[in-house]
């Protein structure tokens, strides 16, 4: 049976506030038999699949079959969320079909081992990152201008507006009674009527989003040179990580004229 009984991490804080860090974790392992195939993985403090490497035989730095130090290299990207990130380890040995698996899911037990590693940061979380690590989205398809799922809409807007980078969907928000039905594309419509008619933007924006993003709805007489709404947004629905707001144009638009909305987003990292 396999079994670990000492875990370290160096340094014992990577601080990413401004570039990106590496964390090396030390695994002391009793087995019955050599490591074949398995992985390391951490957890983000939100509980997310944030880094995973392959674990076996070529991660040992000392020790033999019975009692080992294995090492792993885990990349922590710049601006990731600060915290305790938790650690799992799933081995299979080649003694048989044993699997053995350690980590934060066991560590309500008591336990002498060191629960996760620990993530600095004093400025703002890229948090479009930790969404890509959420939807496992990695290579080429990440960038932020990239259309992961080809449905037209670009992987910042899916991030943005809460929607499924991988559905393929192009569905406008919807909320009912303070309680969030869809979320998806802004949802720009005409009220009211004749001389009296404005645009009104339904959209959707993150919560207390820790990067400092920004959702603005703009308005005006010609589409390049909208300007930010006049008037405040007003929260009709929540789930706790996203809200659904409206905000009304104060121009009318008289019958013969023509009046332009968007929602324009800033996301201060590249």
């Amino acid at each position: 049976m396999t079994s670990v009984s000492a875990i370290s991490f160096s340094p014992g804080a990577v601080d990413v506030t401004s570039t990106a860090g590496t964390l090396t974790c030390d695994v002391t392992m009793q087995a019955n038999a050599t490591p074949d195939s398995g992985y390391f993985r951490l957890y983000d403090p939100s509980g997310n699949r944030f880094e995973e490497v392959p674990f076996s035989v070529s991660n040992r730095i000392s020790g033999n079959n019975s009692s080992s130090v294995y090492r792993v290299t885990l990349g922590i990207p710049a601006h990731a969320q600060p915290g305790g990130y938790r650690w799992a380890l799933r081995v299979q040995n080649t003694a048989g079909s044993k699997v053995s698996a350690y980590g934060w899911e066991e560590l309500t037990r008591s336990s002498p081992l060191v629960q996760s590693a620990t993530v600095q940061n004093s400025g703002a979380v890229d948090t479009y990152l930790h969404w890509l690590k959420l939807h496992q989205i990695s290579g080429t398809g990440s960038g932020q201008a990239e259309d992961f799922d080809g449905d037209g809409i670009s992987n910042l807007l899916e991030f943005t507006f809460g929607s499924n980078p991988k559905a393929g969907s192009r569905a406008l928000v919807a909320a009912s009674g303070g309680v969030i039905i869809t979320l998806g594309l802004p949802d720009l419509q005409v009220i009211g009527s004749g001389d009296q008619r404005r645009i009104k933007a339904t959209f959707v924006r993150r919560v207390a989003d820790a990067s400092g993003m920004t959702c603005l709805a703009s308005f005006g007489d010609v589409p390049l040179t909208l300007s930010p709404a006049a008037s405040s947004p007003s929260v009709i629905a929540t789930d706790g990580t996203y809200e659904v707001v409206t905000v009304e144009d104060q121009i009318t638009i008289p019958a013969s004229e023509k009046r332009f909305g968007a929602v324009k987003i800033a996301y201060p990292f590249p």
